[in-house]
């Protein structure tokens, strides 16, 4: 199963296929980057946008549980990786 478009680089997806527990730690990584910001936010009660602006309130809830939503499906997926290989 190809990780990156097949036309871009073979030898990346080749690389990227026998080392899963590399595609896991990035995935793992990213995902507690999100848990965190999410957290942070719902600790607060504030967030940042992807232009820097703030919001409070309930538009900070909102954003606190996608971010939570999506941290907590990577760091699943990066675990799966990094145990079962993806086999």
């Amino acid at each position: 199963m190809p990780l990156f478009a097949q036309r871009w680089s073979d030898g990346a997806n080749k690389w990227l296929a026998e080392r899963p527990m590399v595609v896991g730690a990035g995935a793992l990584v990213l995902g507690l980057i999100l848990v965190g910001l999410g957290v942070s936010a719902l600790l607060t009660g504030r967030a940042r946008t992807k232009y820097g602006g703030q919001v409070e309130g309930g538009q900070a809830m909102v954003l606190a549980i996608v971010w939570l939503v999506f941290g907590i499906a990577c760091v699943a997926f990066g675990l799966f990786k990094m145990v079962g290989g993806g086999r």
